[in-house]
């Protein structure tokens, strides 16, 4: 991977890091706290409820990880990008197997 590919993921990630926490510094300091998800809608008619719930916070985490999926998906030739996508399938098909 080149330096430039690592330098444009750092940036992005904590570029995308700190607007998600201006923004629920705002909103909590707006509404007095900052939402709690219990439940996930995957169609209209079907909703995972999760046997606990994760707070707005954890997006401080989850934004930088989707910064570098896409720019590990857009940011790289045809062959890379074939091999990329393999590897992000068989690690989420990895990390729902580990659940």
């Amino acid at each position: 991977m080149g330096s430039r590919r690592i330098k444009l993921m750092i940036r992005w990630s904590i570029l995308t890091a700190a607007v998600i926490v201006l923004f629920w510094t705002i909103y909590y300091l707006i509404v007095g706290k900052v939402p709690v998800v219990t439940s996930i809608g995957i169609t209209g008619i079907w909703t995972y409820v999760l046997p606990f719930g994760i707070s707005r916070w954890w997006d401080v985490l989850i934004g930088p990880i989707w910064s570098v999926v896409i720019i590990l998906l857009t940011a790289v030739g045809e062959l890379e990008l074939i091999e990329n996508l393999l590897f992000l399938v068989l690690f989420g098909l990895g990390q729902l197997a580990a659940h």
